[in-house]
């Protein structure tokens, strides 16, 4: 119950996943996840299958119904490592960091999520690395990564996506900046399909890494 009742981890656990799907039930809110890693630190979550409800949601899927949260949530928390794990058909975001720091995210797949593959909203010290961001989108922007501040006071700095493959989503592969501050930022070692612009920046993004 991704509303109701999310699995909630606590700090110095890892979660191993292996063999492991993990399905949310059809709901009709705009905003839920199914994992929660909130004010926590230390935690890893291994492997396993992440699957929203996109595809069994009980309002509308439109565009302009928009949606938050996500497959996995990440808020208010440090030491955090995903690896192995594929997160798809989010009604939102694969994975939602809000505040998060020392992040990792590696050999993960996010597929069909709604909004983004990830959602990057204040934080420091992350990387991405050899990942797959596929075929997200269904309300904007619809980016492989976002790293997107919700307000001006909002910081993202030092983040490193490196070595992933993006491809068939309906936005940029990689969006940087507006409104807040952005430090720092490294997309490098990646390859896209060109279809959608591969890297998108504006407001106060900075200067990237070579793509």
């Amino acid at each position: 119950d991704a509303y109701n009742a999310p699995i909630k981890l606590k700090s110095d656990i890892a979660l191993d996943l292996s063999g492991v799907t993990i399905t949310a039930i059809p709901n009709d809110k705009i905003w839920h996840s199914i994992v929660w890693i909130n004010g926590v630190n230390n935690v890893t979550i291994i492997n396993g299958l992440i699957r929203g409800d996109r595809d069994a949601h009980l309002t509308s899927t439109a565009p302009e119904a928009g949606g938050g949260g996500g497959g996995l949530y990440i808020r208010d928390s440090s030491n955090i490592t995903v690896t192995g794990t594929v997160v798809s058909a989010g009604f939102a975001d694969g994975i939602l960091i809000m505040n998060g720091n020392h992040i990792r995210i590696e050999h993960v797949v996010a597929d069909r999520n709604r909004r983004q593959g990830i959602s990057i909203i204040n934080g420091d010290d992350m990387l991405v690395h050899n990942s797959q961001f596929s075929n997200n989108g269904g309300t904007p922007p619809g980016n492989g990564i976002d790293i997107e501040c919700d307000l001006d006071s909002e910081v993202v700095s030092n983040v490193t996506i490196d070595s992933n493959a993006f491809y068939g989503n309906a936005g940029s592969g990689v969006g940087v900046g507006s409104p807040g501050a952005y430090s720092n930022i490294h997309i490098t070692n990646n390859s896209f399909d060109m279809k959608t612009q591969p890297i998108w920046t504006g407001g106060n993004a900075g200067s990237l890494g070579t793509p």
